[in-house]
């Protein structure tokens, strides 16, 4: 899931609580998450919708097992995170 808020000034809070309502999150960058729910991609882009505004724009897309990922400079914490679910 990634998002970009244009309103200035933007609280995020409560997109971040909807978020980490998840069954397990991974914050990996400053707006791309990581988040293991049994939604369809489609009710948690509906979800966001209720906490963001009207111009803010998300995308959700659905990671299906087996898939190929690799990153950068994440940590250990965050890529052992996407490993435990995704694997190597």
């Amino acid at each position: 899931m990634s998002y970009d808020l244009r309103a200035p000034g933007r609280d995020y809070a409560a997109l971040y609580d909807l978020l980490k309502e998840q069954r397990a999150w991974c914050r990996v960058t400053e707006s791309h998450w990581l988040i293991e729910s049994t939604d369809t991609a489609a009710t948690i882009r509906d979800k966001i919708g209720d906490v963001i505004d009207e111009n803010d724009e998300v995308s959700v897309i659905t990671i299906m097992v087996p898939t190929w990922w690799a990153t950068r400079n994440l940590g250990k914490e965050r890529n052992d995170w996407i490993r435990s679910r995704l694997g190597d």
